[in-house]
């Protein structure tokens, strides 16, 4: 559902109660509407309220407010802020500030967004710029990874949560884009087929039904790959 007056980012729409979807908007703040769909004028805002969590005072928010479902428990749902992860298991009714010190004692902080594994939705991984955070107990540990690159965009295979996938910026003749099979550990480049110039990977998905098929949405266009092949 369209926000009135607000710059619009992530949305979702609960797949076993469809009336049920969300939006966010610039700086944190995320709404909820239980009519999605119920009103035939499409020119009309269905009612919604304000669920953001509780974000202490001064606590710095996104601009670009991030939402993301559990594939496999669509009444959770996750955003971040500067220090943190937040999820709320109940549609957004309340939300628990999530642990923000990794196993190296390293803290979260500046995070993009956060991913879940639509195979284990123990399995979370949260990003800056530069590092990622991953979790394979719902979030109450992390685990630091530091792939070397500049982190854009990142997605988990949908049936491997040790397959992952991240895209940097492009530069003449470099790769933007790189592959893990083991959970983030390491990465290696696979982008054969993308090209190298003006190609900065801004969101990665994997097919559903074919994790061997890869999308890569860049400044120059949406390119299909192959895993095998990339």
């Amino acid at each position: 559902f369209s926000m009135p007056f607000c710059d619009g980012f992530d949305s979702a729409i609960n797949p076993q109660n469809p009336a049920i979807a969300y939006a966010t908007c610039q700086n944190g703040d995320i709404r909820r509407t239980k009519e999605f769909g119920l009103n035939p004028n499409l020119f009309s805002f269905p009612p919604s309220s304000v669920i953001s969590p509780p974000y202490p005072l001064g606590e710095g928010k996104p601009f670009a407010t991030a939402l993301v479902m559990d594939p496999s428990q669509p009444s959770t749902l996750y955003t971040v802020s500067n220090p943190r992860v937040w999820r709320t298991q109940n549609d957004g009714d309340s939300w628990t500030a999530l642990p923000n010190t990794a196993s190296d004692g390293s803290t979260m902080s500046f995070l993009s967004n956060v991913a879940v594994s639509k195979s284990n939705g123990n399995v979370l991984m949260a990003w800056t710029f530069f590092d990622i955070f991953r979790s394979t107990d719902g979030g109450m540990t992390w685990s630091r990874k530091s792939p070397g690159q500049i982190i854009i965009s990142l997605a988990i295979d949908p049936s491997d949560p040790n397959v992952v996938y991240i895209g940097s910026f492009s530069c003449n003749g470099c790769t933007a884009f790189f592959m893990s099979t083991d959970g983030g550990n390491t990465f290696t480049p696979r982008a054969n087929g993308l090209p190298t110039t003006s190609s900065s990977i801004l969101t990665i998905r994997v097919d559903p039904l074919d994790s061997n098929t890869l999308y890569c949405g860049a400044h120059n266009g949406v390119f299909k790959i192959g895993r095998a092949s990339c």
